[in-house]
């Protein structure tokens, strides 16, 4: 048992050791979560053309504004109505409930709870990678034309999505 533990805290540290990672990318447990992390920035990026606000997973989609217009490029009025930036936590949490309801009308089912990504839950930033995974595997059915979430296994892991 201690063996285990002492061998996951060494790819603890290896993923966030990496250099070049973004800060985010500490935040997750092994090696095979930060190429998951990396391929989810990598793929909205390219499908938005915005980069992540410094870098940052969490900075980027916490107001839901990024995760509705991702959305939307994939597959137009997913979600409706007026996509705001707002400071006020409750704007922001409804904004990431309105990409969710977006994500079950395009039959994404991989998906997380506002409190999860607003407030960096246990299952952070896990549930957002996976969620994102999920919604390109979704959108590349949908439009062809779009990017594919490419994921590099590193050996000895869990493949990733």
């Amino acid at each position: 048992m201690e063996d285990e533990n002492t061998r996951r805290k060494a790819i603890a540290a290896e993923a966030r050791n990496v250099t070049g990672n973004a800060s985010w990318v500490g935040d997750v447990k092994n090696a095979q979560e930060a190429a998951d992390a990396q391929a989810a920035q990598a793929w909205c990026e390219a499908v938005t053309g915005q980069p992540f606000v410094n870098g940052d997973l969490w900075e980027t989609t916490k107001s839901g504004v990024y995760l509705c217009n991702l959305i939307n490029i994939i597959q137009p009025d997913t979600v409706v109505g007026k996509i705001k930036e707002s400071k006020m936590p409750f704007s922001q949490m409804e904004m990431i409930g309105e990409y969710i309801k977006g994500c079950d009308k395009i039959k994404v089912r991989d998906v997380f709870r506002p409190p999860d990504l607003y407030e960096k839950r246990v299952s952070y930033p896990r549930a957002i990678i996976n969620n994102i995974h999920a919604l390109a595997k979704v959108a590349k059915k949908i439009n062809k034309a779009l990017p594919v979430l490419h994921v590099e296994t590193i050996k000895g892991h869990a493949m990733g999505m």
